[in-house]
């Protein structure tokens, strides 16, 4: 749960961030970058419960759990932030 916690703070302290008018836009579409990865969290966590609850409701002695979690960052974010980035130092 650290790592979702990060995400998170990351988020925020990218929103608190002052800069020129200029940058607010990078600023905005970077703090979006983790917009993904948060929500895939959280389906990652309910997910991993149930997977859990599931191998370990079964009375076997063979029991094999496989987790797993692949985080994202929204493909038109992170294009719209490369043309601002471009825009701005390009």
């Amino acid at each position: 749960m650290e790592i979702y916690k990060i995400f998170i703070e990351w988020t925020l302290e990218i929103q608190r961030v002052y800069v020129d008018e200029e940058f607010m836009r990078a600023i905005n579409l970077l703090s979006r970058l983790t917009e993904n990865i948060i929500t895939e969290f959280e389906g990652y966590i309910f997910g991993a419960y149930e997977k859990v609850d599931n191998t370990f409701s079964v009375d076997t002695d063979n029991r094999v759990l496989d987790l797993s979690i692949s985080l994202t960052a929204p493909d038109e974010v992170s294009a719209q932030l490369t043309q601002e980035i471009s825009r701005v130092f390009g």
